[in-house]
């Protein structure tokens, strides 16, 4: 292709500027800089000097010769070579086109694949795909094959000539293999349902979950609210010194609450908010001492005091109404701490010997990750696994490497991704302490792999695992180009968008699996081998295995399908490695986060419980007959008084009495005060 190269440019001087010469294909060319022909691999670059320069594809004689251009600082092969590259992605597309079913002009007959499934066609040259929702006309042929490309045991051969639809639809005309293929569509169909069920359930109990305690929340807020109310109501006549005291005391209970309630982390930011809160309160409370020290408090309070009934209202909307401010904030921070608790796994290590302990498990298994989580903090699943998603506390935390072990690196993330990562490497000193711990206990330790691929996916051992993954990042970075590639820009023509996009229980779906294929069979060979041989097991879960080899800790290979059999997808799961009798019962999920919430509702109520007492103190509401003066008898005294006389009325109470709960009360505090 192209010209005949004339003449040789010699290479310029090294002074002038420099340009990357990027061979972004998956054929081998050769370039010649005026020293003779040199090789430049698929996805191999070179620095040459910006110059005229000849070029051809390998093993072939034809040359063309290139003129750069002088915005260019990377020349991609593939783009900006002029006519050569053009004619080079003309002969791609046309090669890469012909692994697809094209029409006969000449075909009596027209095959429509109405199954929701990729087929492949052999009409006696080769298997061609075929994509859903699309048909093609085809010559009546005796040999003619036809099977699932997903599940090539669902094939069939199939006689054209002696089939009277001119239309054939791929789910009812073909025989034996219509009714096979329509009964896999159909398993395919229920995975998927199945899985979009379980996301859903999963995303509306974390929301109602959330909600609840959001609701809870208020609720608590809510009366602490209300007791400040009724105290500055009611207390009136207390002056401002009782009136302070008495805001002074839920404040505190406010303050005890929030520390409870707050991880470790967070308890010094929620002492300053209250503090904040504290302080504003006592500013608001100044005006009312002023007034108390100059006598006039009852006179003052008449005006001020029917004011504050529209601030509370006001706080009560923005609390318990949905649209509220202060509801939406609750609400966020319910579903961060829901997060916190849900979602986060440390493992659960149980002390038991020779009990099976989950060490390593592919986190594309969503579902199945749920389960195991579920068990294992209900107590039946032993499992070191470790999980820090994103948004939590310790997301992004990194831990420094021991010097005993003797590995280079600033923290955990060398040995294990070659480089530092944004989600931090804290993880893996949990993971490492599980282990121990497990190891400890004598524990059987067990690896789970991905769905047929025991045993597959290790990298050579722990040393170089972190440069084995930046390799895989690197080949698979080049999805992008594949993306914008003319290949894949052949097969979106030929229907690949018309597979199904969503989701069963492995993280896949038709489209991205079909997809994946594709950029497997675009990469050059080497590339694409280290990409197929890494299959079976995750990115982190290869440094786990290649951890447990280095410190010599046996563990048992075990295939994640025994999880996701039909009868592992129900209410119980049968765990693989335990006694032959023992069943995990997957919990609920309020049974299995129990008590590692706070008791909001408990909490609502003693405030609730409180705050009545409260009212009914400073509203005479448990009736005595004793007469109390302010200078009778000590504080000790008056308790006591207090105490055995609200007893006696609770037994015996005598309505008509005249209350005076509220001044005995009075006393009592001034005299403590």
């Amino acid at each position: 292709m192209g010209s005949c190269l004339s003449e040789r440019i010699l290479p310029e001087p090294p002074s002038e500027s420099q340009i990357e010469l990027l061979n972004d294909l998956r054929v081998t060319v050769e370039v010649d800089l005026g020293s003779g022909w040199q090789a430049l691999g698929s996805w191999q670059s070179r620095a040459m000097a910006r110059h005229g320069f000849g070029i051809r594809v390998q093993d072939d004689p034809t040359v063309s010769r290139i003129d750069l251009r002088e915005d260019l600082q990377v020349c991609h092969v593939s783009r900006d070579l002029g006519s050569f590259s053009q004619q080079l992605m003309a002969q791609v597309r046309r090669q890469w086109s012909e692994m697809y079913l094209q029409d006969d002009a000449g075909g009596e007959l027209h095959l429509v694949n109405d199954l929701e499934a990729l087929v492949e066609v052999d009409l006696g040259d080769g298997w061609r795909l075929l994509y859903p929702k699309q048909s093609r006309r085809i010559a009546a042929s005796e040999a003619c094959r036809i099977r699932l490309l997903e599940a090539p045991s669902v094939t069939s051969a199939v006689d054209l000539r002696l089939l009277e639809p001119r239309s054939l639809r791929t789910s009812e005309d073909l025989g034996d293999f219509s009714s096979k293929a329509s009964s896999w569509v159909r398993k395919e169909r229920s995975a998927v349902a199945k899985e979009d069920k379980e996301r859903e359930e999963r995303k509306k109990m974390l929301e109602e979950k959330a909600e609840r305690r959001a609701r809870a929340q208020a609720v608590f807020e809510m009366c602490a609210l209300a007791a400040i109310q009724a105290i500055a109501i009611l207390s009136a006549d207390l002056g401002g010194l009782m009136a302070c005291a008495a805001f002074g005391m839920t404040l505190y209970f406010m303050l005890l609450h929030r520390v409870l309630r707050s991880p470790p982390v967070k308890i010094s930011r929620a002492v300053r908010r209250v503090l904040l809160l504290c302080f504003t309160v006592l500013g608001m409370m100044a005006p009312v001492l002023v007034l108390a020290l100059a006598g006039n408090v009852e006179e003052w309070l008449r005006y001020v005091l029917p004011l504050s009934p529209c601030a509370f209202v006001g706080m009560l909307a923005s609390l318990l109404l949905p649209g509220g401010k202060w509801r939406k904030k609750l609400s966020r921070r319910a579903h961060r701490e829901l997060r916190e608790k849900c979602i986060v796994f440390e493992g659960t290590v149980r002390a038991e010997h020779g009990y099976p302990c989950i060490t390593s498990w592919p986190g594309k298994y969503a579902t199945a990750w749920d389960r195991l989580v579920e068990s294992a903090r209900g107590g039946t699943t032993s499992a070191a696994v470790v999980f820090l998603p994103d948004g939590t506390r310790n997301y992004g935390k990194h831990c420094r490497i021991p010097q005993s072990e003797g590995l280079v690196g600033d923290c955990w993330c060398s040995p294990v991704y070659g480089e530092k990562k944004p989600w931090g490497c804290l993880w893996w000193s949990l993971w490492i302490a599980n282990v121990e711990k497990a190891v400890h206990a004598g524990a059987d330790l067990h690896v789970y792999f991905f769905e047929q691929a025991c045993g597959k996916g290790k990298v050579l051992n722990f040393d170089s695992a972190g440069q084995e993954n930046l390799r895989r990042e690197a080949i698979n970075k080049r999805m992008s180009s594949f993306e914008a590639s003319e290949e894949f820009q052949c097969s979106q023509e030929a229907g690949i968008d018309h597979l199904c996009s969503k989701k069963r229980y492995d993280s896949s779906s038709q489209h991205s699996r079909e997809k994946q294929r594709l950029f497997l069979q675009w990469l050059p060979a080497e590339d694409r081998s280290c990409l197929e041989e890494s299959e079976g097991l995750g990115n982190s879960q290869k440094a786990e295995v290649a951890w447990l080899e280095r410190k010599g800790y046996p563990f048992t290979e075990v295939d994640i399908c025994k999880w996701l059999r039909d009868d592992c997808k129900g209410d119980e799961v049968t765990e693989v490695g335990l006694n032959k009798h023992e069943t995990i019962r997957v919990k609920e999920a309020d049974d299995a986060t129990q008590g590692s919430f706070p008791p909001f509702h408990a909490m609502a109520k003693k405030m609730l419980l409180g705050s009545t007492i409260w009212i009914r103190l400073f509203t005479g509401d448990l009736w005595f007959n004793l007469d109390v003066r302010p200078n009778q008898g000590t504080p000790k005294e008056l308790a006591a008084a207090l105490l055995s006389v609200s007893q006696i009325e609770k037994t015996n109470p005598k309505p008509g009495t005249k209350p005076q709960t509220t001044r005995a009360t009075a006393i009592l505090l001034s005299r403590l005060v």
